[in-house]
C-alpha cells in the first residue's frame, strides 16, 4: 500500500507507470490482435491514460492550489465549470432527442454518461490533444535533427527514442478519442437501453411489435424499443 501511495504522490512515477501500462496494453493488442476485448482495453487505456498525465500535471500542480487559493480565480474556475455544464448538458441533449425524439429527462443515466464524456470530446480532443499531436507533428523534423547532433550517439538515440514514443502515444490517443466521438451515438444507445430502459412493465395495451423495454412517458404512453432492431416506437400503455 505505500508503494502505491508513493507513486500517486511522485507526478513522474504516476507518468511512467501509466505510459508503461498503455505501452503494454498496445503491445499485448498487437501480439494478439484476434482477441477483441484486448483491443478493446487498448483503446479504453488510450484515452484514458493521457486524459490522467493530463489531470497529474496540470490539475495536480502548484499554480492551480496558487488559483484556488484566491477568491475570484477560485470563482473564475467555479463560472468555468458552469458554462461547462452548459454546454455538455446542451450536448447530451441535443444526442438523445436526436437518438430517442423524446424528452431527455426521461434518460437520467444517459445524460450523466454524455455529460462526463464531453469533457474528453468537446474539451480535451480539441484543445489538448489535437494542439499538442500537431505541435509534435511540425517540430519532429526539426527536433529530431537536432537531438541526433547533441550529446553522444546513446543519449541521442535515447531522446530520439522518447520523442518517437511520444509522438506514437499522442496520435493512438487522438485517434482513439476521435473513434469514441463516432461511435458515441451507438455507445449512448447502449448505456440508456442498459440504464434508463425498463424491461420490467405493466403494459396491456395491444402492440403490433415485438418489445422488450420501455422508457415510461409522462402522457400514458411508452417509448419502446422493439426487439432485435435500433428501432423506436411511442405506444400507448394502458396499465392494469
Amino acid at each position: 500500500m505505500s508503494a502505491l501511495i508513493n507513486w500517486i504522490d511522485d507526478r513522474k512515477k504516476s507518468t511512467n507507470v501509466l505510459v508503461v501500462f498503455l505501452v503494454l496494453t498496445h503491445a499485448s493488442a498487437f501480439l494478439f490482435s484476434n482477441v477483441s476485448w484486448i483491443a478493446l482495453i487498448a483503446v479504453i487505456a488510450s484515452i484514458v491514460c493521457p486524459f490522467a498525465i493530463f489531470l497529474v500535471w496540470v490539475v495536480d500542480s502548484p499554480w492551480i492550489d496558487k488559483l484556488l487559493g484566491r477568491r475570484w480565480t477560485s470563482a473564475l474556475i467555479v463560472g468555468t465549470i458552469v458554462v461547462y455544464g452548459m454546454f455538455a448538458n446542451t450536448f447530451a441533449s441535443d444526442l438523445i432527442n436526436g437518438l430517442f425524439k423524446v424528452d431527455p429527462t426521461h434518460f437520467t443515466v444517459t445524460s450523466i454518461f454524455l455529460t462526463t464524456v464531453y469533457l474528453l470530446v468537446g474539451v480535451f480532443q480539441p484543445f489538448v490533444m489535437f494542439p499538442v499531436w500537431l505541435t509534435f507533428l511540425l517540430l519532429a523534423g526539426v527536433l529530431i535533427p537536432l537531438l541526433l547532433l547533441m550529446g553522444s550517439n546513446k543519449q541521442a538515440f535515447k531522446h530520439v527514442g522518447f520523442v518517437l514514443l511520444a509522438i506514437w502515444l499522442v496520435s493512438a490517443s487522438t485517434q482513439s478519442l476521435g473513434l469514441l466521438k463516432y461511435h458515441l451515438p451507438l455507445l449512448a444507445e447502449r448505456v440508456a437501453l442498459a440504464s434508463d430502459f425498463n424491461e420490467n412493465y405493466r403494459c396491456t395495451a395491444k402492440w403490433d411489435v415485438q418489445v422488450d423495454k420501455v422508457v415510461f412517458l409522462n402522457d400514458g404512453h411508452v417509448l419502446a424499443h422493439v426487439q432485435g432492431t435500433r428501432k423506436y416506437e411511442i405506444l400507448p400503455c394502458e396499465p392494469r
